[in-house]
């Protein structure tokens, strides 16, 4: 028989409740964490259907050949930027892309995306639930 491991706190500062086992949020902080993604998810969809196929695979394994460091903080890169998004009318030539580590793709792409969730948010808190939002029928 193995020990049990005790239960730690939730990492939500100031929450009193313990984690949930393996999780690291209690039940309450659990659920909406999950929501929240849940959502991000359906609004951004699918990969493919969001432009990233095989071909762009290929673009981007070809890119980071040529380019392998971090433009921003000259590390190792691992992750290819649109400079302008192809969601914007951006294309996946070589002027518009920009080779990133991980952490300055995510700090880049969370600040670009920043005021389209803040709209959504606002638009779902006032009641109308846009399309993007609905579950896709997968």
């Amino acid at each position: 028989m193995t020990p049990y491991r005790p239960a730690r706190p939730c990492l939500i500062p100031q929450c009193p409740n313990l984690a949930v086992t393996g999780t690291g949020y209690c039940a309450d902080h659990q659920a909406r964490i999950g929501l929240a993604d849940r959502d991000r998810d359906r609004m951004r969809g699918h990969s493919a259907d969001r432009g990233y196929d095989a071909r762009w695979r290929k673009r981007r394994r070809w890119y980071l050949r040529h380019h392998p460091f971090c433009t921003l903080c000259h590390t190792p890169a691992t992750d290819i930027h649109h400079i302008v998004s192809l969601a914007a009318g951006g294309r996946d030539n070589e002027e518009n892309l920009q080779a990133l580590c991980h952490s300055c793709h995510s700090r880049l792409t969370a600040k670009e995306l920043r005021p389209q969730l803040k709209q959504n948010q606002t638009k779902t808190r006032e009641g109308g639930r846009e399309k993007s939002l609905e579950p896709r029928g997968d």
